[in-house]
C-alpha cells in the first residue's frame, strides 16, 4: 500500500484575480490606512515604523482570507488599537507608574 505523506492543503478561496488587483481595490486598503494614522497618530519616526509593521500584518492576514477587502478594516483598527494601549503601558512604565499600567 502506498502512503501519500504531503499534507493535503487546499488553498483557501480567492478572489478573482482580476477583482483583487483592480486599483479601487487598492484604493479602498490604502484609504483606511491612512485613517488608522490619522486616527492613532504618531510621535516620531520609531512609533510610525511600528504602525505600518501592525498595518502590514493585518493586510497580509486579511489577504489569506476570500474577502480581504471586508476583513482588513476591522482587523486594521483592532490591531491599532491593540498598538495604542500597549504604547500608553509602556509609557507609563517609563514613567514610573507601574501601578497604573499593571491595572490595564
Amino acid at each position: 500500500m502506498k502512503t501519500n505523506l504531503k499534507p493535503n492543503l487546499k488553498a483557501p478561496a480567492s478572489l478573482p484575480l482580476a477583482f483583487a488587483t483592480s486599483p479601487g481595490f487598492r484604493v479602498r486598503i490604502r484609504r483606511h490606512r491612512n485613517a488608522v494614522h490619522r486616527r492613532f497618530p504618531s510621535q516620531n519616526c520609531e512609533q510610525r515604523k511600528l504602525t505600518e509593521l501592525v498595518l502590514n500584518e493585518a493586510e497580509a492576514l486579511a489577504w489569506q482570507t476570500p474577502f480581504p477587502h471586508l476583513v482588513f478594516p476591522t482587523l486594521a483598527d483592532e490591531m491599532a488599537e491593540t498598538l495604542a494601549k500597549w504604547r500608553e503601558r509602556q509609557n507609563a512604565v517609563r514613567r514610573g507608574e507601574v501601578e497604573q499600567s499593571l491595572a490595564v
